[in-house]
């Protein structure tokens, strides 16, 4: 896990905002379980269910709709291009993290994962007014 994910996770859940994980790995579940924070997704939208990969959208749409939220709601929050490119084909907000940023993709783009979750919550109170 990057540095600060697992608070901001903590942090997002006691808001009661919905998470989910989109991940192509097939074992995402495990993985999960084993760094401890499972629980805190409330789906999970794995490799398992998946006919494409990323940069396929597939991924975030399946994500979305385990969530029962619209497309233009989400926030994705990827560590690479694939992904971001996977998240704006889905329609979705595509923040990057951790590295840099040459093609513009994402949305925005943060060095460290705790510096998202202010941008989160903002995206979220203040949505299209901004």
């Amino acid at each position: 896990l990057y540095p600060g994910t697992k608070d901001m996770l903590c942090k997002l859940k006691k808001a009661c905002i919905r998470i989910a994980v989109g991940s192509s790995s097939k074992n995402a579940r495990m993985i999960l379980e084993n760094a401890g924070i499972l629980d805190l997704f409330n789906f999970v939208s794995d490799g398992n269910g998946l006919c494409r990969s990323k940069p396929d959208p597939e991924v975030f749409l399946k994500a979305a709709s385990g969530l029962n939220v619209d497309n233009a709601e989400c926030i994705v929050v990827e560590d690479a291009e694939a992904g971001l490119i996977a998240a704006k084909r889905a329609g979705m907000t595509a923040y990057g993290v951790g590295f840099e940023n040459p093609s513009g993709v994402a949305d925005m783009y943060f060095e460290k994962t705790p510096d998202i979750l202010s941008a989160i919550i903002e995206d979220m109170v203040l949505g299209d007014n901004k």
